[in-house]
């Protein structure tokens, strides 16, 4: 469960109930299970790896601190690496590389492989009002200003922007998740964390998809 303290729970198909364990701070994406016949599932909880055995339901610190989200995960042997002996689990990190945690070395090695990324899809494209296209992709990370004028195009970090609208000399994007409001004034330099930067957030809300602009307000 995101959002709040982040709590992972457990539900019985058989018994059709809540389990009474729970972890919170849990950092999802998803629970990565044990090797083949293992009945051992891995989360991770405050930057650290943990170890929960699905019979006893109870985890453990595998030693391991590791940072970010788990994504699709697997056990790999890298036989001529000699920094992971045995079995580590890998898993894809949001950058593109590969990291290892390795169980007996208790250590996170990150390797970064020489393939090309696929072009980013564009989620949404709205006309500024300084007669740049504006575009942000899916998922979100990247946003970009295109001059049809020039044919020069420059990128910044911005959130995935589900919707857009122009007011005055500025552009608006409502970010996921979370239902922030991102202002960008097109007559300043663009720096990431300065211009664009968020300046709302919308009270339970996550997907601001429709924006525009009249009487002088954003709606």
């Amino acid at each position: 469960m995101s959002g709040g303290n982040n709590a992972l729970l457990f539900y019985d198909t058989e018994a059709g109930d809540w389990s009474d364990t729970y972890f919170l701070d849990n950092k999802g994406i998803r629970l990565s299970f044990g090797e083949l016949g293992s009945n051992k599932v891995y989360f991770v909880q405050n930057n650290r790896l943990m170890e929960l055995d699905l019979i006893t339901m109870d985890a453990v610190d595998t030693g391991i601190e590791y940072t970010t989200y788990l994504r699709n995960t697997a056990w790999v042997e890298m036989t001529n690496d000699p920094e992971l002996p045995g079995k580590s689990l890998a898993t894809v990190m949001w950058s593109g590389a590969v990291a290892y945690m390795n169980m007996e070395t208790k250590k996170v090695k990150s390797v970064t492989y020489p393939f090309s990324g696929n072009p980013i899809p564009i989620q949404t494209l709205e006309k500024g009002p300084d007669g740049k296209l504006y575009m942000s992709g899916y998922p979100g990370g990247k946003g970009a200003a295109y001059s049809p004028i020039s044919g020069e195009i420059e990128t910044f970090s911005l959130g995935q922007a589900e919707g857009m609208a122009a007011l005055g000399d500025k552009m608006y994007f409502g970010l996921y998740p979370g239902g922030y409001i991102g202002e960008l004034d097109v007559n300043q330099p663009i720096q990431d964390g300065v211009n664009p930067k968020e300046i709302y957030k919308i009270p339970h809300e996550d997907r601001p998809f429709a924006m525009t602009s009249g009487e002088g307000k954003l709606r």
